[in-house]
């Protein structure tokens, strides 16, 4: 199958996209269209328009920054909450385990008592 990279760039208010191996340049004016303006200029050159895409992004470094940040704050909730549930099911094991109700383990860790059920 063949393969090409589409850059993606931005071009004033449309998206750039450069797909160097193909010769092929066009524009969108949203992200989400860049998959289908490929293939349509991948049919009209004569290629293979089912090809393997890999799409990268060439942002200025202004954007770029933004996006890097926001992905790892991101991944950093993600781990977070990870940890706030692997704390849940020890301190409801913990709780429940000494006789406290599922009820009372639910008020004193702000969840329901359905939820220490769950989890415990």
């Amino acid at each position: 199958m063949t393969a090409y990279t589409v850059t993606v760039r931005r071009s004033g208010d449309w998206w750039a996209l450069l797909v160097p191996e193909a010769g092929l340049f066009s524009q969108v004016r949203s992200l989400d269209s860049t998959e289908a303006m490929v293939r349509d200029g991948l049919g009209a050159l004569g290629l293979d328009a089912e090809a393997q895409l890999t799409i990268t992004y060439d942002l200025p470094d202004e954007l770029q920054a933004a996006v890097d940040a926001y992905h790892r704050a991101a991944r950093e909730a993600a781990a977070a909450q990870e940890r706030s549930r692997c704390a849940l099911r020890e301190a409801a094991a913990t709780l429940t385990g000494a006789h406290v109700t599922k009820k009372d383990t639910g008020r004193l860790l702000g969840v329901t008592g359905q939820r220490i059920g769950q989890v415990a």
